[in-house]
């Protein structure tokens, strides 16, 4: 139902055309959407990581828009994964691809239809297909495999977990890329069971390993910034649950989901005391595409706001993804002031209209730094993403999945296990409650025999 409710309420009309993404397939919310788009009769397409046949056996929910002749069926089964679990690597990625594709696609199309002939080579220098599109994502794995660049992404990936080994904070300071980072660093929280970003308003809640600020504009503009759009937050009150049929507690405490409490997550350049409260700590400038390295240099504005955002910390480094390696990048940080490292990624960052390569390379440097980090701090088992949290009902299910994965016990004694572990949480701290995975202190509960199912 919520899904549904918020399609109907970012005003769908007919001639409208809905793209619903679900990993897994089976995602109630978005299967809501198509649901509220079908009886809209919208254009409607549902793009899944799972295999068709398993999905319509399994859930009722997910069979009932498969098997709908009015839905276009886009699977993208990607198959067992190195590190699993998560859907945050290959999964995502592939749908990112395939999504960026047929969006920069019709849009060159539409573009090339509507304006004149020397502003669409401007905006769209080198025509691209699907198929072209997917020729330089594979250029740009290759590339992002070149020897230098792995041992860069090592040497990042060593730089974070001395960081966080020894109870560090790690606050990244992105430019024009901010909504990458932030949708990696909020993933952490329920994949590896870290503290999740924290509000003004949560004053004794453990502060997030990761975090996001612009360095020159404030929260409100930089919310606006990364979405490329005003927030919209949900406002729905008691009456509006009550039509939904949901759970008399939440009808009788609506959630507070406004702009107010949105901007209570500071994500501008207004000084954060909690992130360099502790030590260790460091200021990560982000930066991506020959354009925006150039903002490393004295004279940049984005330069001066980051010198200036970063001074309270201890160490100042630098993550610079681009085509070629600038010389005054190298000089100009080292020689001022700045004791951390410059780790450079060289990939070709073709021209497109939303950039999707940019964003891609973004995705897939960040995701290989957060899992192999966490990986080194102890946050896998074996190549399962095991340390997962259970907030919701997905999650939950994942726990007693990997559960029974990782101890052999059927799904009702795995289920049975996480229950009582969760029991057992609800009794704990703040700061260990939101650190220990579930799944985790199951499984090793499980080993050392003091849960008995």
């Amino acid at each position: 139902m919520f899904g549904k409710r918020q399609l109907f309420d970012a005003g769908i009309k007919a001639g409208d055309c809905l793209v619903a993404v679900s990993e897994g397939g089976e995602t109630s919310s978005v299967i809501g959407t198509i649901h509220a788009a079908l009886e809209t009769r919208l254009k409607t397409h549902f793009l899944f990581n799972n295999p068709s046949d398993l999905l319509v056996q399994k859930i009722e929910r997910s069979r009932k828009v498969i098997e709908d002749s009015r839905v276009n069926i886009v699977n993208l089964t990607t198959g067992a994964m190195a590190v699993a679990g998560s859907t945050r690597m290959q999964a995502v990625t592939i749908e990112m691809l395939i999504t960026g594709l047929a969006f920069e696609s019709a849009l060159t199309e539409h573009l090339r239809k509507t304006l004149p002939q020397h502003i669409v080579q401007k905006i769209v220098p080198v025509p691209q297909t699907p198929l072209e599109g997917l020729k330089r994502f594979e250029h740009l794995l290759r590339q992002l495999r070149q020897q230098d660049n792995l041992k860069t992404l090592a040497g990042i990936t060593d730089f974070e977990y001395s960081i966080y080994r020894t109870h560090g904070l790690i606050t990244y300071f992105p430019d024009e890329y901010s909504i990458d980072i932030f949708t990696d660093t909020t993933e952490r929280s329920p994949t590896f069971k870290i503290p999740p970003f924290r509000s003004t308003l949560e004053k004794t809640a453990p502060p997030s390993w990761a975090f996001v600020k612009d360095p020159a504009r404030t929260t409100p503009e930089a919310w606006n910034n990364l979405l490329g759009r005003a927030p919209c937050c949900l406002t729905w009150q008691s009456d509006d649950y009550r039509n939904m049929n949901v759970a008399e507690n939440i009808i009788a405490h609506p959630p507070e989901i406004n702009i107010d409490i949105l901007y209570t997550y500071k994500i501008g350049n207004e000084e954060d005391l909690s992130r360099f409260a502790v030590v260790p700590n460091a200021a990560v400038a982000f930066l991506i595409g020959q354009k925006e390295i150039k903002h490393l240099t004295e004279t940049s504005q984005w330069f001066q706001a980051f010198h200036k955002a970063g001074e309270h910390f201890e160490t100042r480094s630098a993550i610079a993804i681009g085509s070629k390696r600038p010389d005054f990048v190298m000089k100009n940080f080292v020689a001022n002031e700045w004791n951390g490292n410059v780790f450079f990624i060289e990939v070709d960052l073709p021209e497109s209209p939303l950039d999707l390569f940019s964003h891609l390379a973004a995705k897939l440097v960040l995701n290989n730094i957060s899992t192999a980090a966490m990986g080194k701090l102890g946050r896998l088992n074996g190549n399962w993403m095991a340390h997962v949290d259970a907030t919701n009902k997905k999650l939950i299910d994942r726990s007693i999945r990997l559960v029974a994965e990782l101890t052999g016990f059927d799904y009702d004694t795995s289920c049975l296990a996480v229950f009582k572990t969760l029991h057992e949480m609800n009794s704990w701290s703040e700061e260990p409650r939101k650190t220990i995975s579930p799944v985790a202190y199951t499984i090793e509960q499980i080993e050392r025999g003091t849960i008995h199912v």
